[in-house]
């Protein structure tokens, strides 16, 4: 059978980082699901987030997060995702102040495809759990 989910930045930000508090959650969560669904927001921000914290501790940010991009291509179970409804997006990011539009963006395509969204990020859950 296939399992289907929306992947948040949250997660994926854990899975690639061993020392993280959730990584075993994050390969608990890959690892229950056939296909990982990924919105091109989540992409940049992830790619983001490891450049700048690389960077940080002076490695080379830009090559860490290919590498990453990499990883995550050549991962059977993901799969990125392009199409979204930027008015629905909009309209629960207006709606919701705390989330960022990569979140909201995450919770609309959730909510469209009727398939889990797997976040650590307590008040993206809490919406995308309200709304659905």
């Amino acid at each position: 059978m296939i399992c289907l989910a929306i992947f948040d930045t949250s997660v994926l930000l854990s899975l690639f980082d061993p020392g993280h508090v959730h990584h075993a959650k994050a390969r608990e969560a890959t690892e229950s699901h056939t296909l990982w669904h990924v919105t091109p927001g989540v992409l940049a921000e992830l790619t983001q987030v490891v450049r700048r914290h690389a960077n940080a501790r002076g490695t080379d940010g830009s090559a860490l997060s290919r590498r990453l991009l990499e990883t995550l291509e050549t991962t059977t179970s993901y799969r990125p995702l392009a199409q979204h409804d930027p008015e629905f997006v909009s309209r629960i990011f207006q709606i919701h102040a705390e989330l960022s539009y990569v979140d909201a963006w995450g919770i609309a395509v959730a909510l469209d495809r009727v398939e889990p969204l797997v976040t650590f990020d307590e008040r993206q859950r809490a919406v995308w759990e309200s709304l659905r």
